[in-house]
């Protein structure tokens, strides 16, 4: 990476990463080479890996690396590109204001339950939902007052 400034969205996704990295690699070491498996590697790599796409779908939100179809961008002039954008972000945030509303509800049904082996709450689990929606709207609108017109920043 080239001059970037790491914050604790980084730091958690490379760790996850890694951590995640170390279970499976153990989890396939033990059970195809001692033949006897951990079962809460699985369960704990399963966690690390749902709170893993969760941020990488901030830090693709952060760094504006979301799938774009911009053809339809092009044809348009200035004006019309920079209201269609604020539609598409608006409309972006209804989404994610509805995954925030529906993660908080799996949260509080999911706080009796927990994983089999390692006792975690599954409300932990889900809670990566609602916090995962909050930072890309965060993310969203500190784009918008950053760029309110973000076209003129893409080719």
């Amino acid at each position: 990476m080239t001059n970037k400034n790491w914050n604790v969205i980084d730091v958690a996704s490379s760790a996850l990463t890694m951590v995640l990295s170390i279970l499976v690699l153990l989890q396939v070491l033990v059970r195809f080479v001692i033949k006897i498996p951990i079962p809460w590697t699985e369960e704990a790599a399963r966690i690390s890996f749902v709170y893993l796409v969760f941020l990488g779908a901030v830090l693709g939100m952060r760094d504006r690396k979301h799938v774009n179809v911009d053809v339809f961008l092009k044809a348009l002039s200035p004006r019309a590109r920079k209201s269609w954008e604020f539609v598409v972000d608006v409309a972006v945030a209804a989404l994610l204001l509805f995954i925030v509303g529906m993660g908080i509800k799996f949260v509080a049904v999911s706080f009796d339950q927990g994983t089999p082996y390692l006792r975690i709450p599954m409300s932990f689990v889900y809670l990566s939902i609602p916090l995962s929606g909050l930072l890309m709207l965060y993310y969203l609108f500190i784009g918008r007052i950053a760029s309110p017109c973000r076209s003129k920043h893409r080719e």
